[in-house]
């Protein structure tokens, strides 16, 4: 069907207006393109490449929730609009994130105690290690090493009662050595000896790891403590403000929106 001299004249005018907010858009005049983007919706409200413009503006000035209806609108005008599908998944991702982190913020608030770190004692550290190896390194937060220290001690014990005779000549030896006896035991073989060398310097490092880890951490968020603190209600009242819908929100970085496909 042939369009009407009127429609001619009308998309005609809709174009031109589109040319004009794409100049105010290069020159990073978003509430001006903004502008000419509704009027021209009021000559043709079905353009989806207008809708779709509108809404780069929108996202360009911060305007995230305005901006993904403007998407959904274009999407639903033209279903075929890949580049406004693709800006709209991207900006419902984004606002995701951004009550992600609204609600974290809440969060810290109502709740500070949560967030802060329980501080690591060197001395515990040690006893944990002591009875039993990796439990230290697991107390200072480092499950995965903790982990790996008792699964390969819990490996060597069962190596050595595997193979208990060479083991029990090993200690034999090492106690002919101490006390010089006429019967010599059996000689040592390099497996149980292996084994045992293994497991004695596995158990020391645990022992000794844990609690120098400990200090080391202890230091650590005293010092990161110490600095923030003089700063804790300055933080605190800009998570209020942040999070008060009453209060102006802050004028949003102006970036240049991603290119209107035709």
């Amino acid at each position: 069907m042939a369009s009407s001299p009127e429609e001619i004249k009308r998309a005609a005018e809709v174009d031109r207006l589109i040319s004009r907010a794409n100049v105010h858009r290069m020159r990073a005049e978003y509430i001006e393109a903004e502008d000419v983007c509704r009027e021209a919706l009021a000559l043709d409200e079905t353009r989806a490449d207008v809708r779709e413009f509108l809404a780069d503006m929108l996202y360009a000035r911060g305007q995230l929730d305005a901006a993904v209806e403007e998407y959904k609108r274009a999407i639903e005008l033209d279903a075929g609009r890949v580049s406004a599908e693709t800006k709209y998944a991207k900006v419902v991702i984004e606002i995701g994130e951004r009550e992600h982190d609204k609600q974290i913020a809440q969060e810290m608030i109502e709740n500070p105690e949560k967030f802060k770190t329980r501080e690591k004692h060197p001395l515990w550290a040690l006893v944990l290690s002591v009875l039993v190896p990796g439990a230290g390194q697991a107390y200072n937060g480092e499950v995965a090493k903790g982990g790996i220290i008792l699964g390969v001690f819990v490996l060597l014990l069962t190596a050595i009662a595997m193979s208990h005779t060479e083991v029990k000549n090993l200690f034999d030896n090492f106690k002919a050595m101490l006390v010089p006896t006429e019967n010599l035991p059996p000689p040592v073989g390099i497996f149980a000896a292996l084994i045992v060398g293994l497991l004695v310097c596995l158990y020391i490092y645990a022992v000794i790891d844990a609690p120098i880890s400990a200090g080391k951490s202890s230091q650590l968020e005293k010092k990161l403590g110490g600095d923030s603190k003089p700063k804790a209600d300055e933080e605190e009242e800009r998570f209020r403000k942040f999070l008060t819908p009453e209060n102006p929100k802050p004028k949003p970085k102006e970036s240049e929106p991603p290119e209107t496909a035709e």
